[in-house]
This record gives C-alpha cells, sequence and structure tokens, in this order.
C-alpha cells in the first residue's frame, strides 16, 4: 500500500526506510506551505537525498486532497451556542482543534523510545561490526601474552626461569623466531593429549635432533628413493628405464648409502621433482617430527602439494602433521605408557630395530625427564 506524503502521519512517515521522527516533522511542516506534487519535491526536504527517492519508488503518492481542517472551525461555533459558560476542559480541547499540526504526532514516550533504540542498536553494529577480528585478537593474545626469555641448548629451545627482575632495569627484547616451536606450547600440547612432555621432546630429539628447519629456513627432509620408486611403479610408469643417471635417487630397496643429510637431501628431491613431483614430495619425511608426505590425507592438507607448503611455515605445522599421524595409526597409547618398541614399530616401520628407534626415544625421554 503506498504512503500520500502530502496526507501521511508522522508514524506513518516513520515506516519509510531512513525516515526518522525528526526527518518526518520536517515533511509535514514543509507540505502545509506547499504540497508535493511529485518526488523531486522531496528533495528540497533537509534531510532528503536521491538514494532515498530511490529506495522509496513505487512506495508514495502524491495525490492532493481537501484539507479536513477548514471544515472543523464551524464544530465549535455549535458547542459555544449551547453552553454559554464554557469549562477549562471545553477550552482545552478547542485549542487542539484550531491547532490541527498537532494531529498524528508521536508521543514523548514514542520519541524517547525510537531514540534509545537507535543508541542501542548503533552501539550493538559498532561494537561487533568486526566481530571475526576481534575473536582472532582474542585467541592471539592467549598465545602472544606468555613472552619468556628463551635460549638454544642442543639444538631444543628452553624455558629461561630466571623471573622477578627489578623493575628499575629495563627489559632486554629478545628476537625469536616465528618458525620456533616453543617449550610452552609443546607442553600445552602435551597436556591436551595426556602424555609427558618429556615424551613429545623424546620424539623431537630423534626423529630432527631437537629442530625442524635448516639454517637457511628451509625444512629438514630425508628423501627416500625406495618409496619413490614404488610411487613411480604406481603412477603407472617404468623406474628401471629412468634410473640411469639417478640412481641416488631411485632405488628399489632401501639403503642408507644414497642419504646426503642437510640442504643436500633438497638437491636429491629437486632432482626427484623434474620426474614426478607429487611422488617426489610424497616420497620425503618432512620437518621436525618427519612425518613421510604420503601420509599428508592422516593430517587436515587435501593434497601432498598443501602439506609439503606448509612444512616450509613453521614447527607449529609440523606438529599438527605429527597430532594427525599419531591419532591415525592409534600410536597414543603407546607414547602415554612409554611403550617405545610399539611406538617406534608403527611410526617407523618394521624395520626400526636396525637403526635402534626404540632405545633411542628411551635414552632421550630418560634425559628429558631428569631435566626438563
Amino acid at each position: 500500500m503506498k504512503i500520500n506524503v502530502n496526507t501521511a502521519t508522522t508514524k506513518e512517515l516513520c515506516e519509510l526506510k531512513g525516515v526518522g521522527p525528526a526527518l518526518a516533522k520536517r515533511i509535514v511542516a514543509y507540505r502545509k506551505e506547499t504540497p508535493f506534487k511529485k518526488g523531486k519535491d522531496l528533495l528540497d526536504v533537509k534531510g532528503i537525498s536521491d538514494d532515498l527517492l530511490k529506495d522509496w519508488k513505487g512506495q508514495l503518492s502524491y495525490k492532493v486532497t481537501a484539507k479536513k481542517t477548514e471544515k472543523k472551525p464551524t464544530k465549535p461555533k455549535r458547542k459555544t451556542t449551547k453552553k454559554t459558560t464554557t469549562s477549562k476542559k471545553t477550552t482545552t480541547k478547542s485549542k487542539r482543534k484550531k491547532n490541527p499540526e498537532y494531529e498524528g504526532e508521536p508521543t514523548i514516550k514514542e520519541v524517547l523510545t525510537d531514540l534509545v533504540d537507535n543508541a542501542v542498536t548503533s552501539f550493538i553494529r559498532g561494537k561487533f561490526e568486526d566481530l571475526d577480528n576481534y575473536l582472532e585478537r582474542k585467541i592471539g593474545t592467549k598465545e602472544e601474552k606468555p613472552k619468556p626469555v628463551i635460549r638454544k641448548r642442543k639444538g631444543f629451545i628452553h624455558r629461561d626461569h630466571t623471573k622477578n627482575k627489578p623493575r628499575s632495569t629495563p627489559k632486554k627484547t629478545v628476537k625469536t623466531n616465528a618458525k620456533t616451536l616453543t617449550f610452552s606450547q609443546i607442553n600445552n600440547f602435551a597436556k591436551q593429549l595426556k602424555i609427558e612432555p618429556a615424551a613429545m621432546r623424546a620424539v623431537i630429539e630423534v626423529e630432527s635432533s631437537g629442530g625442524g628447519f635448516l639454517p637457511d629456513g628451509r625444512p629438514k627432509i630425508l628423501f627416500e628413493g625406495h618409496i619413490f620408486w614404488s610411487l613411480l611403479e604406481g603412477k603407472g610408469l617404468k623406474p628401471r628405464k629412468l634410473c640411469k643417471g639417478n640412481e641416488n635417487i631411485l632405488y628399489p630397496r632401501w639403503t642408507k648409502k644414497h642419504y646426503k643429510g642437510g640442504a643436500a637431501e633438497h638437491d636429491r628431491l629437486e632432482r626427484a621433482k623434474r620426474i614426478h613431483e607429487e611422488a617426489a614430495l610424497s616420497s620425503a619425511s618432512w620437518g621436525m617430527f618427519q612425518v613421510m608426505g604420503f601420509n599428508y590425507y592422516m593430517t587436515d592438507y587435501k593434497n601432498v602439494s598443501d602439506f609439503a607448503a606448509a612444512q616450509y611455515f613453521s614447527e607449529l605445522e609440523h606438529l599438527k602433521a605429527f597430532l594427525g599421524f599419531v591419532e591415525s595409526k592409534k600410536l597414543l597409547p603407546h607414547l602415554r605408557s612409554h611403550d617405545w618398541a610399539k611406538f617406534a614399530r608403527g611410526y617407523n616401520g618394521r624395520s626400526y630395530k636396525k637403526n635402534k628407534y626404540d632405545e633411542k626415544l628411551d635414552a632421550a625421554y630418560r634425559k628429558f625427564r631428569l631435566k626438563p
């Protein structure tokens, strides 16, 4: 139903988008002098713009009708002829009838209610307009609040427990690498999984000597040529035809002799990627926990490329991959009970005894348990 701007009350005008009590009063005051004949006439009223007119399109009519207030002065005459003595009540009624502009006006209570509603609405919008950013800041502050001074020892980061320094001496800012996994993060994750922090640190020590990155910022990797061989066969390729010139990255059985270690492992990986990138990324063990690339499906990554890219980001990503792997393999109970043989069998494979992984894990656990 269209609203006639020449006859509508302020309450009816307030139903239009963007119209409040103040603007409705200005429209009523303006039309008393000059009725509105078309939409452009409304632009003369302060507070009405072209955008508002577009929003009101199809909602307004401009029919000019004869004012009923012109006939009303005849009514008081009848009352005066019947009653010679006018009381105070009749005088107040006659005054209101002489001022027809008050008809349809909102009461003080309605005006105050509108003001309070608008104030509350604007407050809520202003407060929670950027709710996602607000939550991110809240979550971030929880992780950033504890900023202990850290020091490196034997490739692993420990908390410096020297606290309560005098306030008079200025605090020295220590630059920390955002890629590095702190002891507090390891401790928090260990508590969530109900395992001892020393057990998790033992795995880190054995798998990557306490750190997940090389000095040049790339993650530690170890390329396995026998895995590459079997994955190429699964892709329908013939590895024997590709062996010439690639003997140190492509071989049918596991062997240590082709390991280079450090940055040289990335050189082996790059050569393998030229043959088949997906198979090459899947054939390397990555990061602090040396999780094999072909296990990406046990983590939150959609493919091995995303998994490998995340390993360049931080040791926290290495930890997430580790958690996804041990949960999928159901190895957490062995970590909790310190059954290193069963854990090493599930984590490193059946040949774990050749490299004495169970003995190394047990020794590392005892070391970290005595010296946290």
